[in-house]
């Protein structure tokens, strides 16, 4: 069934590695593909010559993402952002894969500094969980292309070694 988007759908992934560990901890979470934001910042220089004219040369850009839970947020979830939140803490490599259905598009990633917010639901212990948080990160190194991945050509690895079907 071919797509009609771009860079995948599903939920993002998250993995952290430490020094002096070869296996990265993963965190996967779950059903947020419509919550995850993407923002391309394009950064350019401006000169301006003697006649007015306005000369734009364009340097790299970067890409911020936004996590937005500002309708639900379940505390499996919440566990797991907490995980993620220390790992930056930490100072840990945290590479992002926007989409598990496009796992050649990842990125190490930088947490933005700002403030947050976990407002609580109406219903008391019966309520489906808080609401208001969002987080922010953008790529820790400039990205010179959009990195924009067509999903329909994405190779599928088979059981079998050294056999690739597209």
């Amino acid at each position: 069934m071919s797509s009609k988007f771009i860079n995948g759908y599903n939920s993002p992934i998250f993995k952290i590695f430490t020094p002096g560990l070869s296996t990265p901890e993963i965190i996967s979470i779950d059903n947020f593909y419509n919550f995850l934001y993407e923002y391309i910042e394009d950064v350019f220089i401006e000169n301006e010559a003697f006649d007015g004219t306005v000369l734009n040369k364009y340097r790299y850009s970067i890409i911020h993402w936004s996590l937005d839970f500002s309708q639900i947020f379940t505390k499996e979830n919440a566990l797991k952002i907490q995980n993620l939140l220390l790992a930056f803490y930490s100072n840990k490599q945290v590479f992002l894969i926007p989409h598990s259905d496009v796992p050649s598009r990842f990125f190490e990633i930088s947490l933005v500094p700002e403030k947050r917010l976990i407002a609580l639901m109406y219903g008391g212990r019966l309520a489906g969980g808080n609401y208001g948080f969002t987080i922010n990160f953008r790529t820790k190194y400039p990205v010179y292309s959009p990195h924009w991945v067509d999903p329909n050509a994405q190779p599928t690895i088979s059981s079998e070694s050294f056999y690739e079907f597209f």
